[in-house]
């Protein structure tokens, strides 16, 4: 892991960090830096200075490259130190005293303050040898580029940009960790070594607090302040039996917090990603079900009727199956090595499994609509997995017919139509493919179904690229990224119907064409050169 060190107080500090963040992981470099994105401002709001001090200086230990970027501010960290001693400050010695390999740039032109020339003098005197260089910040980044490709043993990393650009889609657009992302652990809220934030509130307290702040409007909002209630909640374990009580918090609290980030998607985060939110939240289901684990609840035989009792947990946590298997699929179009792809796609099939058992909980006026969402998902891995055993086609089409026995009209019924011309086009059975791909992407545009809408199309430019169609393919490419724009959705969460190679070669060559905005309309979305 490497450290990176400097103040963000600073504008060009702050850019370089980005940046450099932004590298690292189109890379796969393990880069620690206390403004991670996944990590809240938030959160380390909430944990207070002394243990955000703490948190980063075991980052600092566990390291095995430090490196720390100089420009004029010392760090607004000091006004919390009781000595107004800044936080790059103390991750430097904490660096040198525990041997780690060292390297610092400065970036010019440098007017540094007071306590940071005072702190650069004692660095060029403990420890000259690890200067890295100075000059503009685009040299110092490239200059941090290189020592860190030394450092790794991997000179590639510093190629020409069209290898780069190869082995980023190649790689895929997110660096995985299964061990922690696969975890029954669910939530890893704080880092290790940090104790949460002690809790004095009852459960009703916590439940009636998460009421108010699912209750608001703004999801951003509601994220940023649910996100900032995880230090106080983990102080109540939700593996623990003894904790009992506050169950429902948690379960409250992993539905809240799903639902304001539905819209941007964090399946890749590490931590408050969404498959850690919904192992949490099935760990709290199966408490709150049989007090047995997911693993019991999902394999062992039912319990007779009459021993259930109440089925509504039961049927919640059977129900959460659906969701699991979504995510462990999301997850595996951005595996680039094959056998991963495959383990979390048969992870999602297990989960499917998982799902069906709700029927014997569920009203039978309920089912359809609920079965339909599960074949949905079951021709989707199916399709991933390139299994001639397996009918991604019939999946689909079960998947429409229940939506239909369901009373289903509009952008659900349009969904349904759309994944089923997607997999016939796969399949070769192009005609009856493009008439129901026309179809679903027309009424999807007119409803306004954002990434519905915009995932629609770029399965209708699939299809126009397999037919040599170039022209429409990237028009198709062009109004999808329009309707993510427009609804400020991650272009990444839009895509995985797509080969990434094929996909940024028609945003390529759609770039030499004029820009398209999308606009809402009382007909749907329309488009217009910018």
């Amino acid at each position: 892991m490497i450290f990176l060190s400097s103040a963000r107080s600073n504008e060009v500090l702050a850019e370089v960090r980005d940046e450099l963040g932004q590298w690292a992981h189109d890379h796969g470099v393990d880069l620690w830096r206390f403004d991670d994105p996944n990590t809240p401002k938030e959160y380390w709001v909430r944990l207070g200075f002394p243990a955000s001090a703490a948190a980063c200086l075991k980052k600092v230990d566990e390291c095995d490259l430090y490196l720390a970027v100089f420009h004029g501010a010392y760090g607004g960290s000091r006004d919390s130190h009781a000595a107004s001693i800044a936080l790059t400050d103390l991750e430097f010695f904490q660096a040198v005293s525990a041997g780690k390999k060292i390297r610092f740039y400065i970036i010019e032109p440098h007017e540094p303050e007071e306590e940071l020339k005072a702190l650069l003098t004692l660095v060029r005197t403990v420890a000259p040898e690890t200067f890295g260089g100075s000059g503009s910040a685009g040299h110092v980044l490239r200059l941090i580029e290189d020592d860190i490709a030394r450092h790794l043993d991997c000179p590639e990393l510093r190629t020409t940009w069209r290898t780069r650009a190869f082995r980023s889609y190649k790689s895929g657009i997110v660096r995985l960790r299964s061990s922690e992302l696969d975890s029954v652990e669910g939530l890893q809220v704080l880092p290790r070594g940090v104790c949460a934030a002690p809790t004095h509130r009852s459960a009703d307290e916590l439940e009636s607090a998460i009421s108010v702040l699912a209750a608001i409007e703004d999801r951003s909002e509601k994220e940023s302040q649910l996100s900032a209630l995880l230090p106080e909640l983990a102080a109540v374990p939700y593996n623990d039996r003894s904790c009992s009580p506050f169950y429902s918090a948690w379960d409250h609290f992993c539905e809240g917090w799903l639902r304001a980030t539905a819209w941007r998607g964090h399946h890749n985060a590490l931590r408050l990603g969404r498959l850690a939110m919904l192992n949490t939240q099935m760990v709290v289901r199966c408490l709150l079900a049989s007090g047995g684990d997911r693993h019991q609840i999902a394999a062992q035989p039912l319990p007779p009727e009459a021993k259930i009792g109440d089925p509504t947990p039961w049927l919640r946590a059977f129900s959460l199956g659906g969701a699991l298997a979504s995510e462990y699929y999301s997850l595996a179009k951005e595996q680039t090595i094959r056998s991963s792809k495959e383990k979390f796609l048969r992870r999602g099939l297990e989960f499917l499994h998982v799902a069906t058992r709700v029927r014997h909980f569920m009203r039978e006026d309920e089912r359809h609509g609920f079965f339909a969402g599960l074949a949905a998902i079951r021709g989707h891995i199916y399709l991933e997995l390139r299994d001639q055993t397996l009918d991604p086609v019939a999946a689909f089409e079960e998947s429409l017919r229940l939506r239909k026995d369901a009373g289903m009209r509009g952008a659900a019924l349009a969904e349904g139509k759309a994944d089923l011309g997607h997999a016939l086009v796969q399949h070769g059975l192009w005609k009856r493919g493009h008439n129901l791909l026309l179809e679903g992407v027309e009424e999807l545009e007119a409803a306004m179904s954002e990434g519905f809408a915009a995932r629609a199309k770029l399965k209708m430019a699939e299809y126009y690229l397999r037919r040599w169609r170039i022209r429409d393919a990237v028009r198709q490419v062009q109004e999808a990224d329009a309707i993510c724009n427009l609804h400020q959705i991650r272009r990444r969460e839009a895509s995985g119907t797509l080969p990434h190679l094929a996909l940024q070669f028609l945003r390529l060559v759609g770039s030499r064409f004029p820009k398209l905005v999308a606009e809402r309309t009382e007909s749907g979305y329309q488009y217009r050169v910018e």
